[in-house]
């Protein structure tokens, strides 16, 4: 009679265990976030975690699906936004090392932070309590904002070189006439560039 009710016991052990297992795949990651939020992230660490564009695209992308997705899915993203190639043109190297990269590092350290919840056995990713006091960041720290910023300075960047480039010759074996006239083009060239950027961040908006 006592092997009969243990043998129940394992059973029913068994059948909770499954449904536990289910409702974690199940289950979607806005409501786990929701339901352990807390507020006591440092302002510094937030930062230090959307320094990086990995955890950014990771971030984004569990917000905008509002529901858990696997590591595969987080990395064939991932692959995509760095290589500019579309999910279907990604060779098994390129999706390998955005999957190493998350599971051995940003995955793992988002999790730490409650940002993520992390089920490594599972390879399932959803957000976590802090997701709450992160994703707000976002706009101003995003891949998008991001991306922008690095556009500019290369911008600015080119337009040193092209400046160096000319003035130097033109300062050297030139007349002061010509080196007074490329300086003058010169900044004109940058306060152009300059107007167009304050133009594109809103600075003249009323």
């Amino acid at each position: 009679m006592s092997t009969s009710q243990t043998a129940n016991e394992r059973g029913e052990q068994r059948s909770v265990d499954d449904g536990s297992a289910g409702e974690a795949l199940a289950t979607d990651g806005t409501d786990d976030g929701g339901a352990s939020g807390c507020d006591d992230l440092p302002l510094d660490q937030v930062f230090d975690l959307l320094r990086n564009q990995r955890r950014r695209l990771v971030l984004e992308y569990l917000t905008e699906r509002e529901r858990a997705a696997s590591t595969g899915d987080l990395a064939e993203h991932v692959a995509s936004f760095e290589t500019g190639k579309p999910v279907g043109q990604l060779t098994s190297d390129e999706r390998k090392r955005a999957y190493v990269g998350l599971y051995q590092c940003h995955l793992p350290k988002m999790d730490a932070m409650d940002v993520i919840e992390f089920n490594k056995p599972r390879g399932v990713v959803r957000l976590a309590g802090n997701a709450q006091v992160v994703t707000p960041y976002l706009d101003f720290t995003g891949t998008d904002a991001v991306d922008d910023e690095l556009s500019w300075s290369h911008r600015y960047l080119a337009l040193s070189a092209v400046g160096v480039g000319t003035l130097v010759p033109v300062a050297v074996v030139g007349s002061a006439l010509a080196a007074t006239v490329a300086f003058a083009c010169l900044v004109a060239a940058f306060g152009t560039c300059s107007l167009v950027h304050c133009r594109e961040k809103g600075a003249f908006a009323d």
